[in-house]
């Protein structure tokens, strides 16, 4: 099993006073600009920023040990400084958040004076500060309404970056997750000279994944969802597989394929999206017949289960049977 780990460290000084009043209210007009400047490049920042400050005066209100008890349950630390300190932000305080180890942290310094550094898992739910029937909903909503962006011209593909795997096949290596099986590989075929998106019966297993993967593989294909929630609760949704795939796009989540079976007439995958900033998977189960590789239009009833912790991943991949693709 290999987990993705990556640090981000970023800093912005900040030019305008904070509030901090006798009601004991950490809040910063300022503070949440400068987060928003960083979510630019980095998403979590300023939903993480926003946590962050809901969560301090969350703590201001409490006594020690009600504080320790919610800090305890909700695995949030302060790591250095305290919240006796945050009445000494001022123009000159720096802003940095960082993330490592499936946590994230934020620090509030004067020069090299720590005031605060609050760290806390990377949890959706924690850091969204809503409940799992909430966060459903809101998807569900989401992902009908959303619109797909007008597409852009596809970039060239230059075939001597891809490795040709048979006669008439290349293929795009991309990343694995937990398993070589689980990637997000594309493969090409030549048309005219000029690598094109697989997507034909001689080449079962790549298509799917390409059709899965990629907006532009050539095909009109629709997703008969059914989307599996707390308490049992199901929904059903159609929509483009190219709109789930945008979708999926726009919340920052890289998605990868694995194959479980490859069937007389049928292929079996597992699809899992993956939110590495918030540690969050959904993950889709499909069965998908090959006249929809002739006829490059049809219908693909599939199921999801949303909003997984990755650290709860593990158990199903030790259950999981897939089949690794060769030729």
């Amino acid at each position: 099993m290999r987990l993705k780990l990556w640090t981000a460290l970023l800093c912005c000084l900040l030019l305008s006073k904070t509030s901090y009043g006798q009601h004991k209210t950490f809040e910063s007009k300022e503070l949440r600009q400068a987060a928003s400047l960083l979510s630019k490049e980095n998403p979590y920042a300023e939903v993480l920023y926003h946590f962050t400050e809901d969560y301090l005066n969350q703590l201001l209100v409490l006594g020690e040990k009600e504080r320790n008890w919610k800090m305890e349950a909700d695995d949030v630390r302060i790591e250095e400084g305290g919240l006796e300190k945050l009445r000494l932000v001022s123009g000159q305080t720096a802003l940095a958040m960082s993330a490592k180890d499936n946590r994230y942290t934020v620090e509030l310094t004067n020069g090299k004076i720590v005031l605060i550094r609050l760290s806390c898992p990377m949890s959706y739910q924690l850091i969204t500060r809503k409940k799992l029937k909430e966060l459903e909903a809101e998807y569900l909503t989401e992902l009908a309404a959303f619109r797909v962006p007008a597409s852009k011209a596809s970039p060239e593909v230059d075939k001597r970056d891809l490795q040709k795997i048979a006669p008439q096949l290349y293929l795009q290596r991309g990343t694995d997750y937990f398993l070589e099986s689980i990637n997000n590989n594309l493969y090409y075929v030549e048309e005219k000279g000029t690598p094109a998106l697989a997507y034909d019966p001689g080449y079962i297993a790549e298509s799917i994944c390409n059709m899965f993967l990629s907006e532009a593989t050539p095909c009109d294909v629709s997703l008969k969802l059914t989307v599996r929630q707390y308490g049992f609760k199901r929904d059903e949704l159609k929509l483009p597989l190219k709109q789930w795939i945008a979708y999926n796009r726009s919340k920052q989540c890289d998605i990868y394929v694995g194959v479980e079976n490859i069937g007389i007439d049928k292929l079996k995958v597992c699809v899992f999206v993956v939110n590495e900033h918030f540690k969050y998977n959904h993950v889709l189960n499909a069965e998908i017949p090959y006249t929809l590789l002739g006829e490059k239009k049809g219908d693909v009833e599939a199921d999801i289960t949303i909003f997984i912790p990755t650290h709860n991943l593990k158990a199903l991949f030790e259950e999981l049977n897939l089949t690794k693709k060769t030729r």
